[in-house]
């Protein structure tokens, strides 16, 4: 008895749960979920647009004025070496050339020396391979070369030599040289002295062109001022003048040439 009641009961709950189409029941029910479902989307709506009060309520983080002004106001010694050197190393360009020599031979001076501003801006290194004579050889000569015209901007440079130094024993930077080849180059601690006896030779053969070209042309140093290469600093061009016009250089001229006689003679 108590199985066949059970039945009737599960009978009698599914006929209240289920409504024929159209029915009254039927219509009833389907009311009865658009409001359930409305009441859901209306508190889910409620929910998102108390959130958004709650974002636009907060305080906007402030902007890193401070750090943009700290960037700016940075003083231009506390630069590194490295963008010192790529600013300085720079040779003047076919505009910068004494007109005489521009009117002259037009096609000897339609390019600038070697300025090697890749290598300078890169931060990879390339290896230097040496010989027993701890000279450069590879790995390859295109590698060589570009090594040599490295050292050679560096001896125009105003930084690394600065030209109102006038002996090269009295140059004070040769550490300064050599550690920033090795920030260019993995070349060993025995090419060093290479390095640097290349690094002289050019100095002295850009000594001299300035000389010829910038000084010996003009009467006076205020047309020589006028007409300075744009890589050399004023202070440092004025004091390069008065040595070149000083009874020091021409007793060094003088004892030069007179060497020069004993060799070729």
């Amino acid at each position: 008895m108590s199985q066949q009641e059970s039945s009737k009961r599960n009978k009698r709950a599914k006929n209240k749960t289920y409504a024929k189409p159209r029915s009254l029941s039927f219509l009833a029910n389907k009311k009865r979920r658009l409001l359930t479902t409305n009441e859901i989307v209306q508190a889910i709506e409620s929910k998102k647009g108390h959130l958004l009060k709650l974002i636009e309520q907060q305080p906007e983080a402030p902007q890193s004025e401070a750090n943009g002004q700290s960037v700016e106001e940075q003083p231009l010694e506390q630069e590194p070496i490295e963008d010192q050197v790529q600013m300085n190393s720079v040779t003047p360009p076919t505009g910068e050339q004494p007109e005489e020599q521009a009117e002259g031979d037009s096609s000897k001076n339609k390019r600038g020396q070697t300025q090697m501003h890749n290598v300078h801006a890169r931060k990879e290194r390339k290896l230097i391979l040496l010989n027993k004579l701890n000279q450069p050889v590879g790995p390859t000569e295109d590698v060589v070369t570009e090594l040599s015209s490295f050292l050679g901007t560096l001896a125009r440079n105003a930084t690394l030599c600065p030209f109102d130094i006038f002996d090269w024993r009295s140059m004070d930077t040769k550490k300064d040289l050599w550690d920033y080849t090795k920030e260019k180059y993995i070349i060993p601690e025995a090419a060093k002295d290479w390095a640097l006896v290349t690094i002289r030779e050019a100095w002295r053969r850009h000594r001299r062109d300035l000389k010829i070209n910038y000084y010996d042309p003009y009467d006076n140093d205020e047309i020589r001022m006028a007409k300075k290469p744009g890589h050399i600093p004023e202070c440092q061009y004025r004091e390069l003048l008065k040595y070149w016009k000083s009874e020091k250089f021409k007793v060094k001229c003088t004892s030069e040439s007179q060497t020069s006689s004993l060799f070729f003679s």
